[in-house]
């Protein structure tokens, strides 16, 4: 009688890990993403933005250099994964160009650099949604909840200031650096999940092929 061979035993990093990570990786976000607004805003009620160190809005501040860190976590994660085959290689290209673009040091130094970045991080957000389904699933929700962040916090950018100015909202106001602080985080907090979705997908292998019916 020939026995049937036992059963495969599972990857000490297996899907359980990804989910602790992710979970972290949430909560890490939020406390973030919350004492960067706050910081933000405690600056301007109470010292009226003379601490440069707490002025999200400040291209010379360490939040500035926030998201594009986390970016760079991204493209070096995304470009692990592509060279296993388990995301597309179109993704780190596209993600050199908006981590230039992002960074304002150097964005801020090319004309209309703004206009410049949307067509990119429009590829980019789009492949990353598409490419989430091949993530752990956990990571994949937690990467879709970074391109979500990240559209709103665009939104915010571009229409934020024409809104308060349409209903007569000065600068420099508490509406106006509220718009300042949740663009910030949002766009901080968009970077973070996505950084943290695939760089725990490279690290614990724990990507899935997306079904094919």
């Amino acid at each position: 009688m020939v026995e049937s061979p036992a059963p495969r035993a599972q990857a000490p990093f297996a899907r359980d890990d990804t989910a602790r990570v992710t979970r972290f990786a949430l909560v890490a976000v939020f406390v973030v993403v919350g004492v960067t607004i706050a910081a933000h805003l405690i600056d301007f009620g109470v010292y009226d933005l003379r601490v440069r160190v707490m002025d999200a809005g400040l291209g010379s501040s360490p939040v500035a250099w926030v998201g594009p860190a986390a970016l760079a976590v991204a493209l070096v994660a995304t470009t692990v994964l592509a060279r296993r085959n388990r995301i597309t290689v179109a993704l780190v290209p596209v993600l050199a160009v908006v981590l230039i673009l992002a960074t304002r040091h150097l964005g801020e130094s090319l004309p209309y650099w703004q206009v410049l970045l949307l067509p990119p991080l429009g590829l980019a957000l789009f492949l990353l949604w598409r490419e989430a389904d091949r993530l752990d699933p956990h990571a994949g929700r937690v990467c879709r909840a970074g391109c979500v962040l990240l559209v709103c916090a665009f939104a915010l950018h571009a229409f934020g200031p024409a809104v308060l100015h349409a209903f007569g909202v000065r600068t420099y106001s508490w509406p106006d650096q509220v718009k300042i602080a949740l663009k910030e985080g949002l766009e901080i907090g968009g970077w973070l999940l996505i950084a943290s979705a695939l760089a725990t997908t490279a690290w614990f292998g724990a990507a899935r092929r997306p079904n094919r019916d």
